[in-house]
């Protein structure tokens, strides 16, 4: 008797909407359970061109269809689990373990979300052996570069598209301002204003459902393509490893050679308009069993840690990447509000980062902070006597996003803080210090061995901010940041390879303010160096 027969089953997905002005009703089959490497978010893209949803309907439909997946495809795993039990309990072969393990897979009916590729162990196996053969890391940089390229191409269509539109309705709007009380009324301007944003917001939809959909193309034919040269390569099967390879290399060096792009948008500009500054020392925290820390002071702009440059296939950029499935993984802490669905100030620059090439190894960070407002809203319900859930998470508060299209970050920690941080008056028992405590433990706990720091708790510097407020700032934080690493080095037993733990200031700075910073860090790890002992003969003249 043959147990194993979880098999597909096709059930109607049917949306409707009605009121006074708009009535839309469709019914679409779908496959339950999903295939791996489709999710409900494509699916309901693929919806919304079919059936020419507008705007303002996507959100209730997504919320719809995720809904009805997750329930078809729990009953389905409920039926089809109930109904092996039924027939163990008529089989002879019901009281035999052995026999029973051999015969059928593991039974669960809680189903993984299928956005996170890393969920499939076969996927991330192949990369992880192809990326350290030492012959495929260089072509599957250019097959990453061949794609961030066209999404790049996108992106300033859109944009530009965008910009022309604005243009546009801007003209529109300052002639029809002219006539009013003449040829034209009041009421006629709020018109035009309405039609203007639904212009705008139904153009912008649209390039973003169409940049969305090419990123799921890629990243369904960058697993094909792994798979067929970890295949080729297992098999050793050179003529078609070679046939993939030069298809993949012609592709790319068509591209590259192509000037799609502003250079400002894939160079580090900001690090040639001034001088870099950095320092680097080494450390020993411990009291019997030392470990080895290494520090580092710049002064830079920290999204550059996050930015890809367009001349990719760099040394960093491939360290970055070999690293991705290690226990040697960097992390960066980002300075953020409390409101993690909306985007501003240095959260907006983050998603643009983010939103230039396709992630494909975890889902996209729209996705994961979906993802953790959900896990934030739990949270807050649960603990009714300590939070507001109006005011969202509190100060002190962090939530994770993992990467891997980053230049040299594959996490990033977003640490809430709020206006008290300009302070000179907070203390160790800030919540931005409990905080970071917190992510320092977190890191140590989940291989990550570079960890880089706002040493200011700042990203920017203003008119406010005075050399001696730094100088106190940076010396509160080095010197709880020092506790965290004995605490840490503590629970490890001086076991752990080198770590790196790397302290940013804001690109701004003065040449002074960073020499007084290079001169506390020391002071404060106190740093070790050499004893030089001279012989008596050294005396003699």
């Amino acid at each position: 008797m043959d147990f194993c027969f979880f098999s597909s089953v096709n059930n109607d997905f049917e949306f409707t909407f009605s009121d006074n002005l708009y009535t839309i009703s469709f019914r679409e089959n779908l496959t339950i359970p999903l295939q791996s490497n489709v999710n409900y978010r494509e699916i309901g893209h693929q919806l919304i061109e079919k059936h020419k949803i507008p705007i303002f309907l996507a959100k209730e439909l997504m919320v719809r269809l995720k809904s009805f997946i997750d329930d078809q495809t729990d009953e389905l795993h409920k039926q089809r689990t109930n109904q092996l039990l039924d027939d163990l309990s008529q089989s002879d072969l019901c009281y035999n373990n052995d026999l029973i393990v051999n015969k059928c897979p593991e039974i669960s009916t809680k189903y993984k979300s299928d956005d996170n590729i890393n969920e499939n162990n076969k996927f991330y196996d192949m990369y992880y052996e192809l990326i350290h053969s030492g012959v495929f890391t260089e072509s599957l940089m250019k097959f990453e570069n061949t794609y961030s390229i066209a999404i790049q191409e996108l992106i300033s269509i859109r944009d530009q598209t965008y910009n022309d539109l604005l243009a546009q309705q801007t003209h529109e709007m300052e002639e029809a301002v002219k006539n009013i009380g003449t040829t034209l009324n009041e009421d006629y301007i709020n018109s035009l204003s309405l039609r203007h944003f639904q212009d705008s917001e139904k153009l912008r939809e649209e390039w973003n459902n169409t940049i969305s959909k090419l990123k799921i193309e890629q990243k369904q034919e960058f697993y094909e393509w792994i798979r067929k040269v970890y295949e080729d390569f297992k098999n050793g099967n050179p003529e078609s490893l070679t046939a993939n390879m030069k298809s993949l290399s012609l592709a790319s060096n068509n591209l590259i050679n192509q000037s799609l792009y502003d250079d400002n948008d894939w160079s580090n500009t900001s690090n040639e308009s001034h001088i870099q500054m950095e320092e680097s020392f080494t450390i020993n925290l411990g009291s019997q069993l030392k470990t080895t820390h290494n520090l580092r002071l710049i002064s830079m702009d920290i999204l550059d840690l996050c930015r890809i440059k367009f001349s990719q296939n760099s040394p960093q950029r491939i360290q970055t990447a070999m690293s991705l499935y290690s226990n040697s993984l960097s992390a960066l802490v980002l300075l953020v509000d409390n409101r993690i669905n909306s985007y501003s100030g240095i959260k907006l620059e983050f998603d643009k980062i983010c939103s230039k090439s396709t992630e494909f190894h975890f889902p996209d960070l729209e996705t994961q902070m979906q993802e953790s407002k959900q896990r934030a809203e739990q949270m807050i319900a649960n603990t009714p006597n300590k939070r507001n859930s109006s005011h969202g998470l509190q100060v002190g508060d962090f939530y994770v996003t993992k990467h891997s299209n980053l230049s040299e970050i594959h996490v990033v920690f977003h640490l809430v803080c709020d206006d008290s941080l300009r302070s000179s008056e907070i203390n160790s028992r800030h919540p931005v210090i409990i905080g970071l405590r917190n992510i320092m433990k977190t890191s140590h706990l989940n291989d990550i061995s570079n960890i880089t720091i706002p040493l200011l708790l700042i990203h920017e510097m203003s008119e406010e901010i005075t050399i001696q407020w730094c100088l106190k700032r940076a010396e509160l934080v080095l010197k709880c940041i020092k506790g965290f690493m004995i605490e840490m080095t503590s629970l490890s037993s001086g076991s752990d390879e080198n770590r790196t733990v790397q302290f940013v200031v804001p690109k701004d700075i003065s040449q002074e303010l960073f020499s007084n910073l290079t001169t506390i860090l020391p002071s404060i790890f106190r740093l070790s160096n050499p004893l030089v002992l001279r012989s008596s003969y050294d005396w003699i003249d």
